[in-house]
């Protein structure tokens, strides 16, 4: 079930003050109030670690890690005087997050979103904050297992590309080298990978090398020209396009960033 949403008013501008004068009194009021009683969130370090169990799988692991986590008081913004209202915005908050990782995990794209969806439709109704939150959680380890579920039920062959491709990231990859690597049409490939993973062989490979070049740039001081080059790509450019493409972020940029060293440590 989709939705078309539209705007009519597109004239945004770049530059100057782009705060809302609204948004940052609101903003300041928060300043003052972490500065008076010493609060703080949830660390992005711990937010991590959830999504990561998320991403990998991890459902039993993840459940432990919510009942302690649930059990000290989980630390989050206030965002309405309304408790229940509050608790909706941390569920579509946490949600959009699994979903997230969830692909990133390997479950496919669509499936992803659509439950996602439904998750979200079915927390409206809900007037209990207690209710709301279970729901949340369990979203949580439903993402987890269906990530498991879709890591470990591929079929013979595309798992055997999925090998192949990992042991040969730095080479150039073909459908045709991975039709004969697990003796399959083409034509096979194309059907099966974008119905067991919701990708494209090529889109997949291009995934899976953007991955290892990601974890390189926070783990090595290698230059991204010598990375790019690794892992097969035409140019520096062609490097620098995908993997803003895919991480919404240049290369150089990336590694400068502080949260990619936490992220890098606990994969």
């Amino acid at each position: 079930m989709i939705r078309k949403l539209y705007v009519n008013n597109t004239n945004w501008k770049p530059w100057g003050s782009i705060t809302p004068a609204f948004v940052q009194k609101e903003l300041e009021k928060a300043f003052l109030h972490r500065n008076s009683t010493l609060e703080t969130h949830m660390t992005y370090e711990d937010e991590t670690k959830m999504l990561l169990m998320v991403k990998n799988g991890e459902t039993e692991q993840l459940a432990q890690y919510l009942k302690r986590a649930f059990g000290g008081g989980l630390a989050v913004g206030d965002l309405s005087p309304d408790t229940v209202q509050q608790t909706r915005c941390i569920f579509v908050a946490g949600v959009t997050m699994f979903t997230r990782s969830a692909i990133e995990g390997g479950l496919p794209q669509e499936l992803a979103y659509d439950l996602s969806d439904a998750y979200i439709r079915c927390m409206i109704p809900l007037t209990n904050q207690e209710r709301i939150l279970d729901l949340c959680m369990t979203s949580a380890l439903d993402f987890a297992k269906r990530v498991r579920h879709a890591r470990t039920t591929c079929s013979v062959p595309i798992r055997k590309c999925r090998a192949y491709i990992a042991e040969h990231l730095h080479e150039k990859i073909t459908v045709k080298k991975l039709a004969a690597h697990c003796c399959r049409a083409e034509s096979y490939l194309y059907a099966a990978f974008n119905r067991e993973l919701g990708l494209s062989p090529m889109a997949y490979v291009m995934q899976q090398k953007l991955e290892g070049a990601q974890q390189l740039l926070t783990a090595s001081d290698i230059p991204v020209t010598a990375i790019a080059a690794q892992f097969g790509f035409c140019t520096p450019s062609n490097f620098s396009f995908h993997f803003k493409k895919q991480y919404g972020i240049s290369p150089t940029a990336y590694r400068e960033q502080a949260h990619s060293n936490i992220w890098n440590s606990m994969r």
